[in-house]
């Protein structure tokens, strides 16, 4: 008798643990999980996000607000105004498409706008126009005449302020010299400024159909 005393209580106990394990399982609620973007490294103020510097992570989505940046294309390639900090949530209100203070036509890493003073024939200024894509030639002069020309391809014009004045016909001609700005990159800044004293400057406008990302 005794014997089955203790089998009915192992019995009870069992069944009475099943409804306390079912019952706390019950009771547990799903957490709905939403992705947002972090930063990887600390990313200094007025610098440029690169996807190498952030990642997705998961957090319950009652702590998303509504200014939470929550797909990585969306950081990419923006700046920002203030310091972030490693593992901090991106935050879209401050983070912006081109540099703060920055007005220049399409601003990226990398990039330069060079200005140059050339006569109107040399920068092909009949035809040239901002948005233009050039060719931009330095030719050795004087004692360095025979050591071959170089050349920049696919410069873009960002603006050119050329002295224009009015035939006997009254249309415009190009006259004198102006100013052409370019876009460049860092390196083609350095071949330009090198280039100056000992150099001529052409540009050759680009008449083809290209397809080209500045």
């Amino acid at each position: 008798m005794r014997r089955k005393k203790q089998i009915l209580m192992t019995v009870l106990m069992t069944a009475a643990l099943a409804a306390l394990a079912w019952s706390a399982g019950s009771s547990t609620q799903t957490v709905d999980l939403a992705e947002v973007v972090v930063a990887l490294e600390p990313i200094p103020a007025g610098s440029m996000i690169d996807k190498s510097q952030i990642k997705l992570i998961e957090i319950p989505s009652s702590l998303l607000t509504g200014s939470s940046v929550t797909r990585l294309d969306a950081a990419d390639g923006s700046w920002t105004t203030t310091p972030i900090e490693s593992g901090e949530i991106l935050n879209s209100s401050r983070l912006f498409s081109q540099a703060q203070g920055v007005n220049y036509p399409d601003p990226g890493p990398g990039r330069r706008l060079l200005t140059l003073n050339m006569k109107t024939a040399d920068a092909n200024g009949f035809w040239i126009s901002s948005g233009s894509l050039v060719d931009l030639y330095l030719i050795p002069r004087g004692a360095e005449a025979d050591s071959g020309l170089e050349i920049l391809e696919n410069i873009r014009i960002i603006g050119l302020a050329i002295d224009m004045t009015d035939d006997a016909s009254g249309n415009l001609q190009a006259t004198g010299s102006g100013l052409i700005c370019v876009d460049v990159s860092r390196e083609q800044a350095d071949v330009i400024m090198t280039g100056l004293s000992r150099c001529e400057i052409r540009l050759s406008a680009i008449n083809e159909t290209l397809n080209l990302t500045p």
